[in-house]
Formats: structure tokens, C-alpha cells, sequence
């Protein structure tokens, strides 16, 4: 899928999967990032962003290509598709004040870094998770937000 297809694809399933409502809160939209993002070796899909200008979200299209490269279609539409779901319950739960997805979130790369180091072997570019959700749950954990 190339970059083109991708933002039509993921335009589409904003446009006819979340509700409109939602979108009023993302201020700063939803933008399509041709490049990879990575964070400590790990790709990053998505990444849900609020800062004193605003909300919004980021699909890093470079990130999807680089786990995706030689998928069908249908495995880049269902990971486009869950990538915007995850990042919206992300920004429907901080409008609410709520953490829990991003501690599910962060109990799995938990999980994955157990599993990796008894492996170290395993590549971190497998889990699609950023790095600042291990950081965020060190913190939180330690006290040290």
C-alpha cells in the first residue's frame, strides 16, 4: 500500500467508523506522517498527542510499511483500522480523565520486555508500541511522574 492509498484508507475509516462527535475534541486533526517513527528500537503506529496547542493524532505511514512491507491489503486495512480505534480510545479517555488504556498499554510492552529478555534475540520492531508508554509506566510505577 502506498502513501496515497494509505491516507485515503485511513480518511475513510475516520470518515465512516468514528463518530463525529469525537472529532470535535482533535483540534489539530488527524495527520498522516510519511515517515517511521521509532522510539527505542520499536515502531510506532500511532501516537495520540495533547499539548498546550491542542489534540491530535499521528498514523506514521513509514511505520506501517516497515512491519506491513509485502502484506495484502486486508492486513494493512485491519491494522490501519485498529491503529485509529486504539488512538481514539486513547483521546475518548483523556477527555474523561481516564489512564486505562494507556496502563494496558504499558503491562504489554511490560510483558513483551519479560519475554525479550529471555530471548534476546527477538526484535523490538515486532511490538508497534512506543517507548514512551515504557517510560510513562516506569514512572507511574516508581513514582517518579
Amino acid at each position: 500500500m502506498d502513501l496515497d492509498e494509505f491516507t485515503q484508507y485511513a480518511d475513510h475509516v475516520i470518515n465512516t467508523e468514528v463518530p463525529q462527535p469525537l472529532l470535535r475534541d482533535l483540534n489539530l486533526g488527524i495527520i498522516v506522517i510519511p515517515h517511521a517513527q521509532r522510539d527505542d528500537g520499536f515502531y510506532v503506529l500511532g501516537h495520540y498527542s495533547v499539548n498546550r496547542l491542542g489534540r491530535h493524532i499521528a498514523l506514521f505511514y513509514g511505520s506501517f510499511r516497515a512491519i506491513l512491507r509485502g502484506q495484502p491489503r486486508r492486513v494493512w486495512e485491519q491494522r490501519i483500522r485498529e491503529t485509529i480505534r486504539h488512538e481514539f480510545r486513547h483521546h475518548v479517555e483523556t477527555l474523561a480523565g481516564d489512564r486505562s488504556l494507556a496502563i494496558e498499554d504499558a503491562k504489554q510492552r511490560l510483558r513483551y520486555e519479560e519475554v525479550r529478555s529471555k530471548d534476546p534475540k527477538k526484535d523490538a520492531t515486532e511490538n508497534p508500541l512506543g517507548q514512551r508508554i515504557w517510560r510513562w509506566l516506569r514512572g507511574f510505577f516508581t513514582g517518579e511522574l
